[in-house]
């Protein structure tokens, strides 16, 4: 084989090469969830006591009680990693042993809010409601940026 027969194939075999090498990098690189903040919204009329346990990449990054007010709103202390590639929030009222889970996981920015729902709520006692991407343009008081 001449040297300008064997010029073009290295060429193209160092392309094949660099081209394989980047999509395997780029399929391996993890894709980060970042968990900008936790709230908890009371809507019933009655306090609620909830036993909260937040777990980032599979390890309990915070486990606390949170007591909300009749109606109240309040929120986790920015406490856990970030970013992390899975985050996994579960929540139980202080009367029953059943837990309430929900998981945050893909690229991005996610703000939490769980609502405790009256007695009289057709649905689920607890509701998990999140957005991405936020925060918005309002300030949040229990931002964690």
């Amino acid at each position: 084989m001449t040297e300008t027969h064997r010029r073009p194939l290295l060429k193209a075999f160092a392309a094949i090469g660099l081209g394989t090498a980047s999509i395997v990098g780029w399929l391996s690189w993890p894709l980060h969830t970042d968990l900008h903040s936790v709230a908890f919204e009371n809507w019933r009329s009655e306090p609620v006591e909830l036993d909260v346990e937040l777990a980032a990449n599979g390890a309990t990054a915070s486990r606390s009680t949170v007591e909300l007010k009749p109606e109240g709103r309040a929120a986790l202390p920015c406490a856990w990693p970030r970013p992390a590639l899975s985050y996994r929030l579960a929540v139980r009222l202080s009367w029953t042993d059943e837990w309430h889970t929900v998981r945050f996981r893909g690229e991005g920015t996610h703000c939490s809010v769980t609502k405790i729902r009256p007695d009289d709520a057709v649905s689920e006692p607890v509701d998990f409601e999140y957005t991405t991407p936020c925060p918005s343009t309002r300030p949040e008081p229990e931002s964690c940026r």
